[in-house]
């Protein structure tokens, strides 16, 4: 039995530069060549048992000790494959709830069929696993009054930058000065950055820099 579904499984995964439609169908195989190493294993270990007991020659002893070896070997890699795919996957969702990224995100969006297309790569437990981790951290975030997931936790060479709009917002509320500004499509503002930054990464926004 060969480990070629285990080695595509987490090859894909590899070489996805984004996290790629959830495999079940490779997953299941490796499942399935697992349960069938199990199974030839113990009817392995029982002929061994079985044979040491009627005192076989110690040659097909040897032999039979190596191949119970190989299986139990190709059982493990193949284990291994498994956990290595679902672990980093649900390390990439993970950092995906953190960026917002729009490949996976599944928090609110203006737009509703984002969230269907992001979360169809995903399974059911990578979506459970997704929804429950984002409420963690917009739970805690606020708890501690903190946007865990903003960029300023770098601290920004500026305070204020200049910034326009690619699409409408309307009136947007400037959290450090309590007021209010329109941010119409095609103006330019000049605002602190701590206001705008969701906006910037959500490609709402154009941070303006400096031509020197």
């Amino acid at each position: 039995m060969t480990s070629g579904a285990a080695t595509a499984l987490v090859s894909e995964l590899r070489d996805a530069q984004h996290l790629p439609l959830y495999r079940r169908d490779l997953l299941q195989r490796v499942v399935d060549e697992i349960l069938e190493e199990y199974a030839q294993l113990e009817k392995g270990i029982e002929a061994w048992r079985s044979g040491s007991s009627q005192q076989g020659s110690r040659v097909e002893d040897r032999a039979l000790q190596g191949s119970l070896l190989v299986r139990r070997a190709r059982l493990l890699r193949n284990k291994r494959c498994v956990l290595a795919y679902l672990v980093n996957r649900l390390r990439r969702v993970e950092q995906a709830c953190w960026n917002r990224d729009p490949t996976i995100y599944s928090g609110p969006s203006e737009d509703k069929g984002t969230t269907g297309r992001a979360t169809a790569l995903l399974s059911e437990a990578e979506r459970t696993y997704a929804s429950r981790y984002e409420a963690l951290l917009a739970a805690y975030g606020s708890a501690v009054g903190l946007d865990l997931r903003s960029a300023l936790l770098v601290p920004p060479k500026e305070e204020f930058i200049e910034v326009r709009v690619l699409e409408d917002c309307g009136d947007f509320f400037m959290a450090s000065s309590g007021q209010s500004a329109h941010l119409a499509k095609g103006t330019v503002h000049f605002v602190r950055r701590a206001d705008v930054e969701l906006l910037i990464q959500q490609g709402k926004l154009e941070h303006l820099t400096p031509k020197c």
